[in-house]
């Protein structure tokens, strides 16, 4: 199992850069010597983890060594939502930032706030957090291996805003997608744990099954109707990415038979500018200006 998993985190690492966080998180958890005692690993299976992370990696390895660190060179391009002028004002600012997105992530709150603490009057967002703060707690008292979704958490919470300031709600969730599903893992932790003790203050249990259907039935309205909402709402918009795929679809019109050169301003309001990258796929002949 621990072979396989760390052959799975060697591929994973090929999605995004910001995996290797989360392999640096959980390479220190299951290092550790209360790991080592709970589950009697002896150090083969260490060495046994770390080959096959090597051969799950084996092709970006590759790849590096023979564009001399292409990858690392790569994030050059990713200014947009790279931490270039760290400070402890922007760290906090980031760490603050991030908490609220993965909050509002966790809680479906699609509405926009000054400030966090305002997002306390939605009742989906106050549950949430009271969930995950009691799923914590269940985790602290299990301890090992039930911790680890709450060391994602926190190591991910300390790491992350030193190299990324990009938190915005909802579309660069992304990055912290991971962080985001220990959360959830753990507030569904303490809604199970909450269900289980309910036959002793309801004492009849057969109101027990119609109860807990209709809490989920509720909580998943919840999710998904603002969900829904939110996506209508911006489909006709640069988020939706199809601002991006018309002017692609243009420019490739426009140059069909004679391959004319493209000019593309800088300062479209396109999100992440794709455009580049998009034309140099289709081999469409381009200038930037």
């Amino acid at each position: 199992m621990a072979g396989r998993s760390r052959f799975i985190m060697g591929s994973s690492l090929q999605t995004h850069s910001s995996v290797i966080i989360y392999i640096a998180i959980v390479s220190v958890y299951v290092a550790r010597p209360a790991f080592r005692s709970y589950t009697g690993l002896n150090l083969k299976w260490y060495w046994l983890s770390a080959v096959l992370f090597l051969l799950g990696y084996a092709n970006m390895i590759y790849f590096n060594l023979t564009s001399h660190g292409g990858s690392i060179r790569w994030l050059s391009n990713k200014g947009y939502a790279l931490e270039q002028h760290l400070s402890l004002s922007s760290y906090l600012t980031n760490v603050l930032n991030m908490i609220t997105q993965i909050l509002r992530s966790l809680g479906s709150n699609y509405g926009s706030h000054e400030h966090l603490w305002q997002y306390l009057n939605h009742p989906t967002f106050l549950l949430a957090v009271l969930l995950l703060v009691f799923g914590i707690s269940l985790a602290a008292k299990k301890g090992s291996p039930a911790l680890l979704p709450v060391w994602i958490i926190a190591g991910t919470l300390i790491i992350m805003p030193l190299v990324n300031k990009r938190f915005v709600f909802y579309l660069a969730t992304r990055y912290t997608m991971p962080v985001l599903i220990c959360c959830m893992l753990l507030a569904g932790q303490a809604a199970a744990h909450i269900f289980r003790q309910m036959p002793q203050y309801l004492g009849d249990r057969k109101y027990l099954a119609p109860l807990s259907l209709s809490l989920v039935v509720l909580l998943a309205a919840c999710q998904f109707i603002p969900y829904s909402y939110y996506c209508i709402s911006h489909l006709g918009s640069n988020e939706s990415n199809r601002m991006t795929l018309q002017a692609l679809n243009l420019a490739c019109e426009m140059a069909r038979y004679d391959k004319r050169l493209i000019l593309l301003d800088k300062s479209l309001p396109i999100e992440n500018q794709p455009l580049p990258y998009l034309m140099s796929l289709v081999s469409q002949p381009y200038r930037e200006v």
